[in-house]
């Protein structure tokens, strides 16, 4: 080998301190684009750490919100519920009929007005609250009755409930309730409408009803023997508890036993089987006689027309024989008279055919032994007087009852007259059910008027279902018709 070729073929020779210069630039140069990236990463890291830690906190913000919002909700529903249990309440159903509907500040207006609807063009400019001044109801003066402490406002867990107004409708019986429920800042209002609806109280039937006044004396109203006394209940719409006797005989706007008893002039001889009520029952109108006159076997029902007075020396038993041949089986006969003025004489009433119907414009009076009989159920002999008449506080009528060895079996149903029994002497003196617009009968007078348990039935069976509801009414809600979340403003 030549000494060209081993000079080609030798290994180059590094030198150290070359190489290692070149591995410090190299290093340097990396650690410079390194430091910049770094810093950058670290500050995207706190950015996107600090974004999540915001959206976070504001999820945080929107969920305490809606769930505060979403309690409120449940507040103001659950406020609802327990207003509507409140005021269906039997000593606070008459607030179910009546208007609480302050002014919202906001608009200086009533927030409902007649409408029901919030916040709109019909709202007054002078709140409505007949919820705390209540006209007198019971028999006790309106001055006397309270709200329950915890209607218009109570709380529910951490949170209240308001009622902002109720108001109702009288044309088509229907309630609206505005509530707010509030839990912390925030705020839920929402409105319901509620169907009201009167019904009767059960075993509410009055054997004896006034509308005007009731001096009951030592008179009885008793149920029939073996009976449960169901209807055998007095009932007084305009009778009050005496204004001396308002604080002792009153309590929370309701008439105690006492005062039920001084708002009847009831004495202590007195027996009654049923309960006493100073309420306005429901009681349809008196029915009036038909208007035909023409009486055939095959016509219309007609009336009878027996003139001035009629008075038991001429005319002693009804039907009359004449009167049967013109009547039209299976409809009552309808008597139409002035007076009925019996003296001491008897007349008889026979219907074992069909019902007998009085209609007296006059007076009817029975004095000493002059009695009417009657031995069929009370409700085929029904004696009617004349319409009520609500501009005069005087009856203008008289029914004189008599008792005696032998019950009366009737039912009398007279809205502007006075009615009572001259001297009592017999159990019963009387059987059925008397209304009328006074019941006036002296101290001495024991008079006992038995009921029977279907008195209300059998009056039905003859004059129809609008007297199947008689008695006192009660405020009722039916489920409700609209349920609306309104803005709370």
């Amino acid at each position: 080998m030549s000494d060209l070729e081993a000079e080609e073929t030798q290994v180059p020779v590094r030198k150290p301190w070359i190489t290692a210069l070149r591995a410090s630039s190299h290093s340097k140069s990396e650690q410079g684009f390194a430091i910049p990236v770094a810093v950058g990463m670290g500050l995207i890291t706190i950015l996107v750490a600090t974004t999540m830690m915001l959206r976070s906190q504001d999820d945080q913000v929107t969920a305490s919100a809606q769930k505060a919002a979403a309690r409120s909700l449940g507040i103001a529903e659950g406020g609802t519920a327990r207003t509507l249990s409140s005021l269906n309440k039997p000593e606070n159903a008459y607030l179910l009929t009546l208007d609480y509907d302050p002014l919202n500040p906001s608009f200086n207006k009533t927030y409902l007005g007649p409408n029901q609807i919030q916040n709109d063009a019909d709202g007054e400019t002078n709140a409505l609250n007949t919820w705390t001044t209540p006209p007198p109801t019971g028999g006790c003066s309106a001055a006397n009755r309270t709200l329950p402490s915890t209607l218009l406002s109570d709380s529910i867990g951490s949170g209240n409930y308001q009622i902002k107004a109720y108001r109702y409708a009288p044309t088509t019986q229907v309630g609206a309730l505005l509530i707010e429920g509030i839990q912390g800042d925030a705020v839920s209002r929402i409105q319901i409408l509620v169907p009201v609806k009167q019904r009767p109280a059960a075993n509410s039937f009055p054997g004896l009803y006034a509308s005007s006044s009731i001096d009951l004396g030592n008179n009885d109203v008793l149920k029939v023997v073996g009976g449960t006394g169901a209807n055998a209940n007095i009932i007084c719409r305009d009778c009050q508890v005496p204004a001396s006797k308002l604080t002792s005989e009153c309590s929370e706007g309701q008439p105690t036993e006492a005062g039920l008893n001084s708002a009847i002039g009831r004495k202590s001889g007195s027996i009654v089987d049923g309960k006493v009520y100073l309420e306005d029952p429901y009681v349809p109108p008196v029915p009036t006689p038909p208007t035909n006159t023409a009486c055939s076997t095959s016509g219309v029902p007609c009336t009878i027309n027996l003139g001035g007075s009629l008075v038991a020396s001429t005319t002693s038993m009804l039907p009359r024989s004449a009167d049967t041949s013109s009547h039209k089986v299976g409809t009552p006969y309808h008597y139409k008279l002035t007076d009925l003025d019996l003296g001491s004489n008897t007349l008889t009433i026979n219907t074992t055919g069909d019902p007998v119907y009085i209609y007296a414009s006059g007076n009817i009076t029975l004095v000493g032994t002059g009695k009417i009989v009657h031995a069929g159920s009370p409700e085929r002999l029904m004696i009617f007087g004349n319409p009520a008449d609500p501009t005069n506080a005087i009856p203008d009528q008289s029914f004189t009852l008599s008792g005696g060895s032998t019950a009366m079996n009737a039912f009398i149903y007279a809205p502007d007259a006075t009615v009572g029994v001259n001297g009592g002497s017999n159990d019963p003196d009387f059987q059925g059910a008397i209304w009328a617009k006074t019941w006036n009968a002296s101290g001495s007078t024991k008079a006992e008027i038995r009921v029977p348990d279907n008195m209300n039935q059998l009056i039905a069976s003859q004059l129809g279902t609008s007297f199947s509801d008689v008695g006192k009414q009660v405020n009722k809600t039916d489920p409700s018709t609209q349920w609306q979340r309104l803005e709370a403003r």
